[in-house]
């Protein structure tokens, strides 16, 4: 009995470094790779000569790979070991990094784009989730929830320090400390996510094998209503990366934008928290359609605000609910329609989709921003994007898979 408890006790601790591991993979690929990484556009912009459009393209490089493979890395997840793969992904991202320090014209930044998105992908959402929900099977929403927020925690502290450190050190110094932020956030962490391989490693292959691909279809009205859902929802939060070039445009400077950055990465982070609990109790849909409503709120204000910074602050804490809509709502949304079985191929698809919205919507809101040079019709296009996607939403409740 009491060997039976000392068993019982390890897996516990090892549940929770399963937990901490998740959170760093998280912090740095979308923490910092996604929500803050708007902040150095401008930077680049002046150092490559460049418009915003262009230098977003290499963003949208590096989003379209890391959503593209992660049906890869599922597969690679029965044949590698996952700490191998984190790890792997961890060094190129870094590297990405050190060599965005020195690149010199918009060929290398679209190179490095390409490095880094193979790498991000290595430890990306699809991996995080696909271990909570081997380690935490009965409170995945909760789980989910802890762990995505920190994507928020991330961007909210790290949008203004990064825009601080632009402006007092330069981009290349900038750089080389985001490659140690990687490093240190996810390094530790691969040691941590296969400690037993009975109850970790060997349990992980399994989830992930020929049991995850059952009950799954392409071409089922389920999975093209979700598509398209994830595609317009995630589309949507391409606007935070241009909170800066918003504000600048409105004449509050640059600052304001890193603020309202930082104000929708808290509400990112809190409604994670909160739509993990909800959804538990009251259901994925509901908890997700609350969402989606605050978050049309929070754009409505920024539209409206008449240039008053505390309406445009508040509109993007509540447009940053959405982040919990597109990262733990679509989560639980596919575990709720395909279970265990269908979860890793459907999941891995949604993702791919949703990283390519959000890359695709860098380059479409730089250009219409560089055509218009009005930050309005930016934000009313993402206005449209998120109440289309609301109504799929909606429409997801009665739509089960055959």
């Amino acid at each position: 009995m009491k060997k039976i408890d000392r068993v019982n006790g390890r897996k516990e601790k090892k549940k929770w470094g399963v937990l901490i591991s998740c959170c760093g993979m998280i912090v740095s690929s979308v923490g910092l790779c996604t929500n803050a990484y708007g902040v150095f556009y401008l930077s680049l912009c002046e150092k490559m000569n460049s418009t915003s459009g262009a230098v977003a393209l290499h963003a949208t490089i590096a989003g379209l790979l890391t959503g593209l493979l992660n049906p890869l890395i599922v597969f690679l997840l029965k044949h590698i070991p996952v700490r191998r793969l984190v790890g792997t992904g961890a060094l190129l991202s870094a590297l990405s990094f050190v060599w965005m320090a020195f690149a010199g014209n918009m060929f290398e930044l679209y190179l490095l784009a390409v490095l880094r998105g193979i790498g991000t992908s290595c430890f990306y959402m699809p991996v995080a989730t696909i271990l909570l929900g081997n380690w935490f099977p009965e409170k995945s929403g909760v789980a989910t929830g802890i762990v995505m927020s920190f994507a928020g925690v991330a961007g909210a502290a790290l949008s203004p320090l990064l825009t601080w450190l632009l402006e007092q050190t330069g981009l290349a110094k900038t750089s080389l400390l985001c490659a140690v932020f990687i490093l240190v956030t996810v390094l530790p962490g691969c040691f941590l996510i296969e400690l037993e391989p009975q109850t970790g490693q060997k349990r992980l292959k399994t989830v992930q094998g020929e049991e995850l691909t059952a009950n799954f279809s392409y071409g089922s009205a389920a999975f093209i209503t979700f598509a398209a859902m994830c595609f317009l929802i995630t589309a949507s939060t391409g606007l935070t990366s241009y909170f800066s070039k918003l504000t600048e445009q409105m004449g509050l400077g640059a600052m304001v934008g890193a603020g309202m950055i930082s104000a929708a990465m808290i509400g990112n982070v809190a409604a994670k928290l909160a739509i993990g609990v909800l959804s538990d109790r009251a259901g994925v849909y509901r908890a997700s359609m609350t969402m989606m409503g605050l978050a049309l709120l929070g754009l409505l204000l920024i539209l409206f605000s008449c240039f008053f910074s505390p309406f445009l602050y508040l509109g993007a804490f509540l447009f940053g609910i959405i982040y919990s809509v597109s990262s733990v709502g679509m989560s639980l949304i596919a575990r709720h329609i395909y279970g265990t079985k269908g979860y890793g191929k459907a999941y891995a698809a949604v993702s791919a989709i949703g990283c390519g919205a959000a890359a695709l919507a860098l380059t479409i809101l730089g250009i219409v921003s560089d055509i218009t040079n009005s930050a309005y019709l930016v934000v009313g296009f993402v206005l449209l994007l998120s109440i289309a996607g609301t109504g799929l939403l909606y429409r997801m409740r009665s739509i089960r898979q055959q």
